[in-house]
């Protein structure tokens, strides 16, 4: 057992190291030798896990889109209030992000690259993605929703793009914002406050856009 969570332990470390250095270095610059010496382990034991930098490059996509998706399909297929859905929706992606910023700049980072890898990764979890329209259980309560007249008609597909892409751009640049408060002596505090703000904008936003209201 002790055995067995040391060679975890290794292999996460690696896979902390390769995300840092393709955020760094992209996929082209990035070295299995850096990756080995940041996270600590011998390129022996480093391509004792991961063949090739291909193979690692498409496992970090993996881990990133697993931890995602286990967040996202602990919510509750229910019927409540739309407002609770979608604070939920977006209080896992807060999550996500606030614990793993990187995750944000990493995908994105595979976005600019056309997507090839995290599109093949997708549709092999396809029956795993709770937005999927064939039978994910956030896409079937939006389409309830629809049916029952709370909200208006609209792509259901799109207004989830749009409410995760709202959120995740902030996590990319939370460098620059940090940074900045910093420059103006009020430290990191005006960041979780902006974090706060934009949910409850988006929230709104969101809201305003799909809701039936009545007159």
């Amino acid at each position: 057992m002790q055995k067995e969570n040391k060679a975890r332990s290794a292999k996460e470390k690696i896979l902390k190291s390769a995300i840092d250095e393709f955020i760094e270095y992209g996929f082209f610059g990035a070295r299995m030798h850096r990756i080995a010496k940041t996270a600590g382990v011998n390129k022996a034991l480093l391509h004792y896990y991961f063949s090739s930098k291909q193979k690692m490059y498409e496992q970090v996509l993996d881990e990133v889109t697993e931890i995602i998706l286990d967040k996202i399909n602990k919510i509750e297929d229910d019927d409540k209030d739309i407002r609770d859905k979608i604070t939920e929706i977006l209080d896992v992606y807060v999550e996500v992000f606030n614990n793993n910023r990187d995750y944000a700049r990493m995908l994105v980072y595979e976005v600019i690259r056309e997507g090839k890898e995290i599109r093949k990764i997708l549709i092999r979890k396809l029956h795993r993605i709770p937005f999927n329209p064939l039978n994910g259980k956030i896409y079937n309560y939006f389409r309830k929703k629809i049916k029952q007249g709370e909200m208006k008609k609209c792509d259901i597909l799109q207004l989830i793009i749009s409410i995760v892409s709202q959120i995740a751009p902030i996590y990319v640049a939370k460098e620059i914002f940090k940074d900045i408060a910093g420059g103006m002596g009020i430290g990191k505090m005006i960041f979780e406050k902006m974090i706060k703000d934009r949910k409850k904008f988006v929230l709104e936003l969101t809201l305003n856009g799909i809701l039936n209201r009545k007159e």
